[in-house]
């Protein structure tokens, strides 16, 4: 159980599977229904693939370097505090990696997606961290189209979602038959229950 669930008093509370309705019932709370829906951002990520929708960004792709052949891995970093659990460290070490996927790689193009605007986040000193970003970004095989693009777009057009460690992206994905992965950069969350 966790302290910061105990907060909910609902009549009704969507969530995604039965799984988490069982997790939210362990907590000291007051819902009187679950409603299990399922993951909804991929019905829309499946919308957008499945329409050619989301072709805007290919072309944008293709600008930006993208060639027929590549795959397109997405990359959707969290943000940090060196109070909480994910750490400036954390952080910078998965963009690390990033970098090193892309060497390491040239069959891939990498589309680095901020979690937020950069306003956002003016008292934690984040301009190491947008440097990153912004050499990620000029690498030939890479665009970083800041926090404003839709993500489901993004995921959309991806063969493969790489997420932090446990952002929802991934699960998302995985929800709109698009392969996923959680890359724990750091090896904080080593024998969770989603290693």
């Amino acid at each position: 159980r966790h302290p910061s669930w105990g907060y909910l008093l609902y009549d009704t509370i969507v969530v995604w599977s039965d799984r988490l309705a069982r997790y939210f019932k362990l907590h000291h709370q007051d819902v009187k229904r679950y409603v299990e829906v399922g993951c909804l951002w991929a019905e829309h990520v499946r919308h957008l693939k499945d329409s050619g929708r989301s072709l805007a960004l290919r072309a944008g792709l293709k600008e930006a370097g993208w060639r027929e052949g590549q795959k397109i891995v997405s990359v959707f970093p969290t943000w940090y505090h060196d109070e909480g659990l994910f750490t400036r460290n954390d952080l910078m070490t998965f963009l690390s990696d990033i970098g090193r996927l892309l060497e390491d790689f040239p069959d891939i193009f990498v589309i680095v997606k901020e979690k937020a605007p950069r306003w956002l986040f003016p008292g934690q000193d984040p301009a190491a961290v947008y440097r990153v970003f912004e050499e990620l970004a000029r690498h030939p095989r890479c665009i970083a189209p800041g926090s404003a693009r839709s993500v489901s777009e993004i995921v959309a057009q991806s063969d493969l979602v790489v997420g932090f460690p446990f952002s929802s992206v991934p699960v998302e994905a995985i929800s709109a038959r698009i392969p996923a992965i959680f890359h724990d950069a750091t090896s904080k969350f080593r024998g969770t229950y989603y290693d």
